[in-house]
């Protein structure tokens, strides 16, 4: 019995041995007003961020959002399928519907995790640093602040002392919220590449044309490991934890952000298509998320098998919601290069791609 056996075999004694209500039919009382066959495949994806999420909605709902925003966040992860490789069979992934919004925490992540891939192919033999770009802060709203930012990286870029120094790049902008001081601290995480840079003269032209901000950093990249863990860190991150549990600085990041780009590639790497597809090799369908865990929660080993081999997380409140059995035969998945790649949320809250 291999590990993830034996863990599945563990987790699914604990839940099915445990009282009537706690069981797999506790779902009729609780959950009689949900569609549960999509319900669960939801739940899955956004078990790890469920607080951050409510306060998401309610934010996006305060600053007058259309409905049909609403109704696709809301919907992230409905359509969620596992597929199997056909390289190596003991490996599973998870693909669906996403709504690719950027106040969805897992979509944001899943978008992160492929434009680091992309940018590791794009710097291999290469050199590269990271730089980072800030201004100083003031009273500003945020919008204000941001259309700053922009424009100032934008006039930087036009120097002849960049033009000399930098070929290409991308730049992540990240956006915190000081309590300390009642401001906001808008920069940019950029990877460049290109020749040496002086520090003292690029921290003299940034100040040059800000007015006021000097703030910057800059070093060499030591290996692609460390630039993946940059890339993955700071692309599309959609919110900070310093603002989150704030309404009104959320309302005021929502509306600040809306149609603002968050990754912006400039010189020779404008051409990079950074968040294309990765995962390769050829993958079979196996079933709906929704299928599986109701198998899992009916006592089928293998189906819990495969969702251990997914996550450590406990799965029994998910096995508390499902029917007793399969709702309606699994529909037919949608071509491959349709769905999104899904990383799974852990025991430990990190949100990880299986290899």
């Amino acid at each position: 019995m291999t590990d993830s056996m034996a863990s599945a075999v563990g987790s699914l004694r604990t839940f099915l041995e445990a009282p009537e209500s706690k069981s797999r039919h506790a779902w009729q009382d609780a959950g009689a007003a949900i569609d549960v066959q999509h319900s669960l495949s939801l739940s899955f994806r956004h078990s790890g961020w469920k607080r951050e999420r409510r306060l998401v909605v309610e934010a996006l709902r305060r600053t007058g959002q259309p409905e049909s925003r609403l109704s696709c966040f809301a919907a992230c992860g409905t359509y969620s399928y596992v597929l199997r490789s056909l390289d190596d069979p003991t490996l599973y992934r998870i693909a669906g519907s996403a709504c690719h919004d950027r106040f969805c925490l897992p979509c944001a992540k899943d978008r992160s995790n492929s434009i680091a891939l992309n940018v590791l192919d794009q710097i291999v033999g290469k050199q590269v640093r990271f730089l980072t770009l800030t201004l100083k802060a003031t009273d500003a709203p945020l919008p204000d602040q941001l259309d700053r930012l922009y424009d100032a990286f934008q006039t930087l870029r036009r120097r002849a002392f960049w033009k000399r120094k930098v070929t290409g790049g991308v730049a992540f902008l990240e956006c915190k919220w000081i309590a300390r001081t009642g401001h906001w601290h808008p920069h940019f995480h950029i990877l460049i590449q290109g020749k040496f840079m002086p520090f003292q003269n690029l921290k003299s032209l940034w100040y040059e044309i800000t007015g006021d901000s000097y703030i910057i950093d800059i070093r060499l990249v030591r290996d692609s490991l460390q630039a993946s863990r940059y890339v993955t860190k700071y692309a599309s991150k959609p919110f900070n934890s310093s603002f989150i549990t704030r309404p009104d600085q959320l309302d005021e990041s929502v509306l600040a952000l809306k149609g603002r780009k968050l990754v912006v590639t400039f010189g020779t790497w404008r051409s990079v298509l950074l968040t294309r597809p990765v995962a390769t090799g050829a993958w079979e369908h196996v079933g709906t998320l929704d299928s599986i865990i109701t198998r899992a929660a009916n006592g089928d080993l293998s189906s819990a098998a495969i969702l251990a081999s997914l996550t450590d997380r406990d799965l029994s409140p998910l096995y508390a919601r499902a029917p007793p059995y399969v709702v309606d035969p699994p529909p037919t998945p949608p071509s491959f290069h349709q769905l999104t790649w899904f990383g799974v949320w852990q025991r430990a809250g990190a949100y990880r791609y299986p290899q």
